[in-house]
């Protein structure tokens, strides 16, 4: 049996006005990184909420894509720095997960960049010292992709806001890939 056809779109403000789209999207990220992250914080850390989330609607900072008409994946959009496009909140639903929504996803974020002229895409993993097996599948997947590891910075340096909220000692690392 065929895969339904992946439909992906930038979000606008009427997906913001949508609750059930905001309330869909929040689940899908908090319930991914909650499995592949549970180990490294102190307490049960949400990746995002509602009002985030909104915002980024509103400013069509998220790419949706959708099978069947329901919600399949999402990932967030933005400038990092000039000539710098980056991604990042990539999620899929856990009905998807293998059917090839991460890396559609993953392809029109960076035709986005294009299309905005970046001359790079970036995205961050933020892991424990010893990463998970799922962080160790990232780090493959993306590099698989093209990104290269730039630089791994202690998450205290690099995000201060969630430094004490580790449960063991975290880092960030910083991907990288051309868009030429």
């Amino acid at each position: 049996m065929s895969q339904p056809a992946l439909i992906i779109r930038r979000a606008d403000a009427s997906d913001a006005a949508t609750p059930e789209t905001v309330e869909r999207i929040v689940a899908i990220i908090n319930e991914a990184y909650r499995w592949s992250e549970a180990e490294q914080w102190t307490e049960e850390k949400t990746r995002t909420e509602h009002a985030e989330v909104s915002l980024l609607l509103t400013n069509q900072k998220m790419l949706l894509a959708y099978a069947d008409n329901t919600l399949a994946g999402v990932v967030k959009i933005e400038e990092i720095a000039p000539g710098i496009g980056g991604f990042g909140m990539l999620t899929t639903d856990p009905d998807r997960l293998e059917k090839g929504v991460g890396r559609a996803l993953v392809a029109e974020a960076e035709a986005w960049g294009r299309v905005m002229r970046f001359a790079e895409m970036e995205i961050e993993i933020i892991r424990a010292e010893s990463p998970n097996a799922h962080k160790i599948f990232l780090h493959k997947w993306y590099t698989r992709l093209g990104y290269i590891e730039q630089e791994t910075y202690p998450i205290a340096e690099r995000i201060p806001e969630i430094a004490a909220l580790q449960r063991l000692t975290c880092l960030s690392t910083v991907y990288r890939k051309s868009l030429d």
